[in-house]
C-alpha cells in the first residue's frame, strides 16, 4: 500500500513538473510578475493557477473516460489553445513593453485579491491542461497506477503531488529565465518583444504538427 502511494506521488509530481517546465502562458505571466521585482505577487499568482489546476485534475480524473468518448471537446480545447498561443505571440511582438517594468509597491497596490484573481483567470485560460491531464489520467488508470474507483485519499495524494510539481516547475522556469536574462544582459524589451513571441510561435507550430499527426493516425 505504501509503495503504491509513493509510486503515485512520484508519478504525479514528475508528470506535472516536466509538463509545466517548458515555455507556456502561465510561466510567461509569472516570470513577468517576478521580474517586476515582486516574489510575493508571483506566489499569489501561482496560488491562483494551482487552485484551477487542482480543479481541472479532479474533473478530468473523474470524467477522463467520458471526455475520451466525446473527443470533439478535446479537439476544440487543443485548437483554442493553439489560437491563444498565436494571439499571444502577436500581442507581445506588437505591444511595447516598458523597460523598467513595474515596481513591487505598484504591483502589490493591486491587492492580494487582484493578484490571486489574475492567477485564477490565467489558469482558466490555460485550456491546454484539459487534454494534457485527460490523456495522462487515462494512461494512469489503464496502467493501474490509479484505480478506476480511486478512493478520496488516493485522489488527494495525486492532486497534491501534481500541483506541487507544477509549483516547483514554475519557480524553476522563473528563476532560470531571470538568471539567463542577467547573464546575457538581455533587456526586457528584447526578451518580451522578440525572443518570447518567436518562442511562442515555434511552440504553436510544433503543437499544430502534433495535432495533425495524431489526427492522421486516428483516421488511418
Amino acid at each position: 500500500m505504501m509503495n503504491s502511494r509513493i509510486k503515485l506521488t512520484l508519478t504525479a509530481f514528475t508528470i506535472s513538473f516536466l509538463g509545466s517546465l517548458p515555455v507556456g502562458v502561465l510561466n510567461i505571466f509569472a516570470t513577468q510578475i517576478y521580474m517586476s521585482g515582486t516574489l510575493t505577487g508571483t506566489l499569489l499568482f501561482i496560488a491562483g493557477v494551482l487552485i484551477i489546476e487542482a480543479l481541472v485534475i479532479t474533473f478530468t480524473l473523474k470524467c477522463a473516460q467520458w471526455i475520451q468518448q466525446h473527443n470533439g471537446w478535446l479537439k476544440i480545447a487543443k485548437i483554442t489553445s493553439l489560437l491563444f498561443l498565436i494571439f499571444l505571440a502577436g500581442w507581445y511582438w506588437f505591444t511595447p513593453q516598458p523597460e523598467a517594468g513595474i515596481s513591487e509597491t505598484e504591483m502589490m497596490s493591486y491587492g492580494i485579491i487582484s493578484l490571486l484573481t489574475t492567477g485564477l483567470l490565467s489558469g482558466l485560460l490555460n485550456i491546454v491542461q484539459i487534454p494534457f491531464w485527460t490523456g495522462w489520467n487515462l494512461v494512469l488508470i489503464n496502467s493501474g497506477t490509479i484505480s478506476k474507483t480511486a478512493q478520496n485519499s488516493e485522489q488527494i495524494t495525486f492532486i497534491l503531488s501534481a500541483i506541487t510539481g507544477t509549483f516547483f516547475a514554475m519557480l524553476s522556469f522563473i528563476f532560470a529565465t531571470s538568471m539567463l536574462t542577467e547573464w546575457f544582459t538581455i533587456s526586457t524589451t528584447i526578451l518580451y518583444q522578440r525572443i518570447l513571441p518567436v518562442t511562442l510561435l515555434l511552440v504553436a507550430i510544433w503543437q499544430i504538427r502534433l495535432f495533425f499527426t495524431s489526427t492522421k493516425i486516428k483516421f488511418h
